[in-house]
């Protein structure tokens, strides 16, 4: 029809006449397919293939996407940066929420908190390292999530909560020693910014997208070596403060007005084509 710019999400472009830009969040289906359901896998393959064809602008979160994208054939002339934001329902939780949360959950003590429970999030490792770190520590494992692609039990110091509303993210940020998210790989990684919104240091991995979003803010580990997780865990233990105050002040510089204004400047760009 007579439409001037057509924006789709997941890659789901479809024939038009129109300035076509899509938005690649990651490219986890393709790049990790064993831990991804075959379908998704085919779908994305067949999506990414139109898109390489046939679209004028591709936004994506981060510079590490941008890469992936130009290793797959994507002309980087094509590719725009535009990072995502927390919620704005993400911020410090007051101690009596955070007191009602571990009640509800039956949490005892301090704990450390991971968000995803997969091979890509590095579940396995995540759990190994702890075991090292709650020696001589009153320290609980939180997990949450649902286990995919990963067989894993809970065990003693080590809780799996499963899926839990979206408003009560916030309290369980604002109430962990810190996040553990040494993941393999990640587009962009919001979990970081929504734990430093919340006043929770975070320790990352040192690979993908993940120091480009968490900007000197948290402790980098190397995802693949467990004593590498683990001096992490401990150097964050040892810096709360410090890493939850550099923490607030990195994610003041993400917002969905810059967002929005920046899309903007992409669907612009149609004038000039």
């Amino acid at each position: 029809g007579n439409v001037d710019i057509f924006h789709s999400s997941d890659w789901t472009q479809p024939p038009s006449r129109a300035f076509k830009v899509t938005t690649v969040h990651d490219l986890s289906p393709i790049k990790f397919p064993r831990v991804t359901h075959p379908k998704i896998v085919s779908a994305h393959k067949a999506r990414l293939t139109w898109v390489k064809k046939d679209v004028d602008r591709v936004i994506v979160p981060s510079s590490a996407t941008k890469e992936d994208l130009v290793a797959y054939g994507i002309g980087q002339e094509r590719i725009r940066i535009i990072p995502e934001a927390p919620s704005p329902i993400f911020k410090v939780a007051k101690k009596p929420e955070i007191e009602r949360l571990k009640k509800k959950y039956r949490i005892s003590g301090k704990y450390l908190l991971a968000v995803g429970i997969n091979p890509r999030k590095n579940t396995q490792r995540i759990i190994e390292a702890f075991d090292f770190v709650k020696a001589g520590e009153d320290l609980k494992l939180v997990l949450v999530g649902e286990p995919s692609f990963l067989e894993i039990k809970e065990q003693r110091d080590v809780r799996i909560i499963g899926h839990v509303p979206p408003q009560m993210m916030p309290v369980f940020y604002s109430g962990a020693e810190a996040l553990v998210y040494p993941s393999i790989y990640e587009g962009f990684g919001l979990p970081i910014l929504e734990a430093f919104a919340c006043g929770c240091p975070v320790v990352t991995s040192d690979v993908s997208s993940l120091p480009e979003v968490s900007g000197g803010a948290a402790i980098l580990v190397d995802p693949y070596d467990v004593s590498s997780i683990v001096d992490g865990v401990r150097q964050a233990l040892r810096n709360k403060k410090t890493l939850a105050n550099k923490g607030l002040t990195r994610v003041k510089e993400f917002n969905w007005t810059n967002a929005a204004k920046k899309t903007l400047d992409v669907y612009k760009e149609s004038a000039k084509s």
